[in-house]
């Protein structure tokens, strides 16, 4: 019951403050107004290769609207003071971080289903159309991928005492998980060629750098929607299904948040 106190409290804040509006804005415009974009300059292309083209640039871009959102969730009340007010009462801190995940989560959802909306009536708008099961893939995909990143912002938030390093560690997991995730892998892989434990001329990747590959909640996604959308989700191969990564997208909720809980539970408020 105290969780969802905290919840209500934090998306009524979250409107009078504006976020929402803000964060749906975002959205909007990273999802319906590309897809717009594109089917606007390229009517003859079918909705499965603008709503593919649409996601792979809102993937990369959508992360860092969940980890600004779940960033200052607690860390802006532990700074203002009200954040020892409030655990004063009722709330125990797992209730307040369970409370502020979801209260950011919902914000989160409501975006997405604004922006896909808008993305829908755009390509219908545009005589394009296009299949209900591609809609959903695209929507499943997304919605997961910014609930995964929103629980890594709010764990961060949970995790240190100021906003500031709250916002530098969001910005570094957003630049290695979605900016340099490519670097990365190239840096992995050529250690493990000169280490012996990959062959340099190997046709097919092993299984830990495939694992490694698809890590990042927006590779997982990206995961997620391929095998959605080419009705694969129950492939043999997990790396061609949709219950492998959405696996990982999982984990990114989970893990990052019980890591967040335990910082939490004990840190000193002062």
């Amino acid at each position: 019951m105290s969780t969802q106190v905290v919840a209500r409290k934090d998306l009524a804040d979250a409107g009078r403050s504006r976020t929402l509006w803000a964060v749906t804005a975002v959205v909007v415009l990273l999802t319906g107004g590309i897809a717009a974009l594109i089917a606007t300059t390229q009517r003859e292309e079918p909705a499965r290769q603008i709503l593919s083209f649409t996601f792979q640039l809102s993937v990369g871009t959508l992360p860092i609207v969940g980890l600004v959102l779940g960033k200052g969730a607690i860390t802006a009340e532990r700074e203002s003071g009200s954040l020892r007010m409030l655990l004063s009462l009722p709330p125990s801190r797992g209730s307040v971080l369970a409370g502020k995940f979801l209260g950011r989560s919902v914000l989160m959802l409501a975006a997405t289903a604004v922006g896909v909306g808008v993305t829908v009536a755009a390509l219908v708008g545009f005589g394009i159309g296009g299949e209900l099961s591609l809609f959903v893939s695209f929507a499943t995909a997304l919605a997961t991928m910014g609930v995964a990143f929103v629980a890594v912002g709010v764990a961060i938030s949970a995790s240190v005492e100021t906003e500031t390093r709250a916002t530098a560690l969001a910005v570094t997991v957003f630049m290695i998980a979605v900016v340099l995730w490519n670097v990365v892998m190239q840096a992995i892989r050529f250690i493990a060629v000169e280490l012996g434990l990959l062959s340099e001329t190997a046709e097919t990747a092993p299984l830990w750098l495939r694992v490694l590959q698809t890590l990042p909640p927006n590779e997982a996604a990206n995961g997620v929607f391929n095998a959605l959308s080419q009705g694969t989700a129950l492939a043999p191969d997990p790396f061609a299904s949709a219950w492998f990564p959405a696996l990982l997208l999982l984990a990114w909720i989970v893990l990052p948040l019980a890591v967040g809980y335990l910082r939490f539970r004990d840190a000193d408020l002062g």
